[in-house]
């Protein structure tokens, strides 16, 4: 009887996978806001409300082990930290920081025929 091993995602991804949805749904909310408010906003609108989706995707992703979230993840994060260290908010980018490098060190499970 052939056996089969099913991967899935540990903990520490499916919980930074849970509070990245709970920090992207109002964003998604915000950048529909912004598509109502005329042309400058709703430029600025399409890029907060395409951020916001990549980041439910890669949300998504990252749980079922899709290779593609794993390198979003690691941008997304980056990012983050990178424009919480810029606007002073230390904690933030230090949280941000060690989250990058968690999704960082999970980098095996992301290879295809793992």
């Amino acid at each position: 009887m052939p056996s089969y091993s099913h991967r899935s995602a540990p903990l520490g991804l499916k919980i930074i996978a849970v509070v990245g949805l709970l920090t992207a749904i109002p964003d998604v909310l915000q950048g529909l806001g912004l598509l109502a408010g005329g042309i400058p906003w709703f430029v600025f609108g399409v890029v907060v409300f395409g951020v916001a989706l990549l980041k439910v995707l890669t949300m998504f992703g990252l749980v079922t082990l899709t290779p593609w979230a794993w390198t979003v993840a690691v941008f997304l994060y980056g990012f983050d930290t990178v424009v919480a260290l810029l606007s002073g908010q230390l904690l933030q980018a230090l949280v941000l920081a060690l989250v990058t490098a968690y999704i960082y060190g999970q980098k095996n499970l992301f290879r295809r025929g793992y």
